[in-house]
Order: structure tokens, then sequence, then C-alpha cells
């Protein structure tokens, strides 16, 4: 059992901490430490503890305005790269779709990806997209890497053919020169 007691001293308050103990049935009183510290410096040290913890509190705050900031950019980029496919924005899909962007699918495993420039070719000249809209999205990033899992409705046509459909995907996004490209997209469906 630890005891605290205070003193006055002409520099401040100063405590002692003593141990009870049993030795032999009889209680003895150790003396732990005298003068374990100023009360000033005590105060100090609490000061520094609040302000370490609140500069904490704040960068992991910040960290995470800045992981749902990444968030809501790419879940807006997601709804531009659909609208200027949709539009045939070609300018638009150029900043978008990095230069390496393929498109994959989970059904057909031992197939080629498509490129991005036949993807561009297909878009630009086949698709026509009347609908599009996301019916559900999740977006995880890291400073460099977005990683987009969503699924969507749309309705057109593909060279003549009439579809309307909910499609699952996987989009990678990665952050080069401050701006964000999509470099994949699995199709899961």
């Amino acid at each position: 059992m630890a005891i605290f007691t205070q003193r006055e001293t002409g520099k401040g308050a100063c405590f002692n901490i003593y141990c009870l103990c049993r030795y032999d049935n009889k209680q003895a009183k150790f003396f732990i430490m005298e003068n374990y510290r100023e009360q000033n410096l005590l105060k100090k040290h609490f000061m520094t503890r609040f302000l370490f913890i609140g500069i904490i509190g704040l960068l992991v705050a910040a960290c995470g305005q800045n992981t749902q900031t990444m968030s809501n950019d790419l879940t807006q980029l997601e709804n531009d790269w659909m609208r200027a496919t949709m539009k045939k924005n070609k300018a638009v899909l150029e900043q978008l779709v990095a230069p390496e962007f393929t498109v994959t699918g989970m059904k057909y495993l031992d197939s080629a990806a498509v490129t991005r420039s036949m993807w561009m070719q297909n878009t630009m000249q086949d698709l026509k997209i009347d609908s599009v809209h996301f019916l559900n999205m999740k977006v995880t990033t890291t400073s460099e890497v977005g990683i987009v899992r969503a699924e969507f409705f749309w309705s057109g046509a593909y060279a003549q053919s009439k579809f309307a459909d909910t499609t699952f995907f996987v989009d990678t996004w990665v952050k080069r020169g401050g701006d964000w490209r999509v470099v994949s997209r699995i199709v899961t469906d």
C-alpha cells in the first residue's frame, strides 16, 4: 500500500511517497522517495502530455479527413467517368483513363484483357449509353492508390444490341502528379 504525503517547502509543494509492508508480523514504514517533484514540475508535465495528446488527436482527425476527401474525390471521378462515357467526351476520358488501363472480367479469366485503345474505340464508336447510375459504391484509399468497388445500373446499346443490366466492378486508381487515373477495371459479374 502506498501513502502519499505533501509538505510545503520554500520552493513549493513536495511529495513524499511511503510504502507500508508487513514483515515478521510488524508493520514497517519504508521511505521510498522524498521530494518527488515540485508541484510546478508536475503541472508542466501534465500540460506537455495534454498538448502532445491534443496534437496526436488532431493529426489522426486530419488523416481521417484526408482519407474521406480522397474517397469523395474518387466517388466524384467515377461519376465523371460514367458521364464522360455516356456523352462520349474523349477529352475527359483521356484525362481519367491511364495509358496502361485494362478491363478484365472474372467470368473470363482465360481471355485477354481489353486494352485502353480497344476500350476507347468501343466506347467512342460502338457503345451508346442511355442511362447509368450507381446503386452502391465503396471506396478504399491510401495516399497513392484507390480501390472502388461498385454496383451500377446502365442501359443502352452495344453494336446495335440493346441492353439493360446491373453490373459489379472493382476499379483501381493511382495518383500521379497529384491527379487520380484509373488503371484497371475488373468486372465481377
